[in-house]
């Protein structure tokens, strides 16, 4: 089935009911076929935004999937996640204060997935995906924390465990079958 939607949400002014949260909003834009979405944000000043972008004729953006959610007692999150290709798949999950991730994958990035978990504060992570079968997974625990993945080619895989204050960690991926494990400070739960 072809269609396209667009949806702006936000809870800022409540009509019948009171709001649990406050101050939170979302954007999402989807075109193209079998797209999915689930977002959910509680907390207060927390943001989001989701394109899934291609073609009514379902050339680009098929079976994308992106899933955001922005925990209670969360406040000044910021989450994106651009879907440009075929059977894409993002998920971000932030819990704390001011924490910021970004996840694009680009066209022609078929089997791509990108998975970003975040609890603490002052963390920001970057995954952009283009090529085929790429893997991220970012796990992000503690203060001042960021993380940079960039993957182009065939088959790479990232793993980042970050937990502490003040780690940082930019990985690149190029190539075919590449594989790479960073774990800074403790042990994250």
């Amino acid at each position: 089935m072809l269609g396209a939607s667009v949806l702006a949400l936000s809870n800022a002014a409540p009509l019948a009911a009171p709001a649990v949260a406050q101050g939170n909003s979302s954007v999402v834009t989807q075109a193209g076929t079998g797209n999915q979405l689930n977002v959910d944000q509680s907390g207060s000043g927390n943001s989001s935004t989701v394109d899934q972008d291609g073609t009514p004729t379902g050339v680009d953006g098929i079976a994308n999937e992106a899933t955001i959610t922005q925990a209670a007692g969360s406040s000044g999150m910021v989450a994106e996640v651009t879907q440009d290709g075929e059977l894409g798949s993002a998920f971000i999950e932030q819990v704390g204060y001011s924490n910021s991730s970004t996840i694009t994958q680009t066209a022609g990035g078929g089997g791509n997935s990108a998975s970003v978990y975040q609890t603490g504060d002052d963390l920001l992570s970057a995954v952009t995906q283009s090529g085929t079968n790429q893997t991220a997974l970012v796990t992000q625990t503690g203060m001042m924390i960021e993380s940079v993945v960039t993957q182009d080619g065939t088959f790479n895989s990232a793993t980042v465990t970050q937990g502490g204050t003040g780690d940082y960690s930019s990985i690149t991926q190029s190539g075919t079958g590449n594989t790479l494990k960073v774990t800074q400070g403790p042990p994250v739960p």
